[in-house]
């Protein structure tokens, strides 16, 4: 009796802390669309804190954008891609606004790793895992034709189906599994705000160069005292100060990474 009213309990909890989310929702896009960005960025906020989607933070991105907020609209859209890899207008405002701000970018990396590269960071785990259950029931589909026909070219059909298939599902699984290990330990955080890159932890230097707010950046080492040695994409690398960075990984702190 008691772990059903418990059940009960928490099924009410869930439907009322959706609706409480939905109505944010509704309501940050009527502000939204009335152009009251500051009004539709704190109704997103709120709706974020009660249930987060890729479409909450896409459309929360936007809201900051429309502030002249450009790191929070970056860090918002790289979120929106995490849980969401395929969200392509996310990855495109993200792209636009990095633009703006000269992001740097690979440098000396080859074509073909960084198409690789891009076209990982575009699909889930879960993308790979469902083509690989696919290709596996592919595999079984050759199987019937190799064991039950009398016909030899469809024998040799299905015996090249199942090698391939079995081929692709290995591949697809090895991907799977890289990409969630990839997503479960991003390492990339965001530069909230202008802040001096240095050679070593220490302020009394002077410092390399500056980093705009919204440069996306990967924390490579934590050290006691707030500092964190980052890199960018460029292959630079120097360190800054943890309380100008937030992790695109959601709750995570700098501290707290594995690094």
């Amino acid at each position: 009796m008691k772990r059903t009213t418990l059940y009960i309990l928490c099924l009410l909890l869930a439907m009322c802390t959706e609706g409480f989310a939905a109505a944010n929702l509704q309501q940050a896009d009527s502000a939204y669309k009335a152009r009251n960005y500051y009004q539709a960025v704190a109704l997103y906020e709120a709706a974020l804190k009660q249930q987060p989607t890729a479409d909450t933070y896409y459309n929360y991105g936007n809201a900051l954008w429309r502030v002249k907020d450009t790191a929070q609209a970056i860090l918002a859209y790289h979120r929106a891609l995490a849980l969401s890899p395929e969200h392509e207008d996310a990855r495109f405002n993200l792209q636009f606004c990095q633009q703006q701000l000269a992001q740097p970018t690979a440098a000396g990396e080859m074509f073909f790793i960084s198409l690789f590269r891009r076209w990982m960071q575009s699909h889930s785990a879960l993308h790979f895992a469902g083509w690989a259950c696919i290709c596996f029931a592919c595999f079984f589909v050759g199987l019937v034709l190799y064991r039950h026909t009398e016909r030899r070219w469809m024998a040799y059909a299905g015996k090249a189906v199942m090698i391939v298939a079995l081929l692709l599902t290995i591949t697809l699984n090895i991907l799977a599994v890289w990409n969630h290990y990839a997503t479960a330990n991003d390492r990339r955080a965001v530069v909230m705000q202008a802040t001096p890159l240095y050679k070593a932890p220490n302020a009394s230097e002077s410092p390399v160069r500056t980093l705009a707010a919204g440069i996306t950046v990967t924390i490579e080492e934590s050290q006691l005292g707030g500092w964190c040695q980052v890199s960018l994409p460029d292959g630079r690398a120097g360190w800054i100060t943890d309380k100008a960075l937030q992790t695109i990984r959601v709750g995570v702190a700098t501290q707290e990474l594995d690094l």
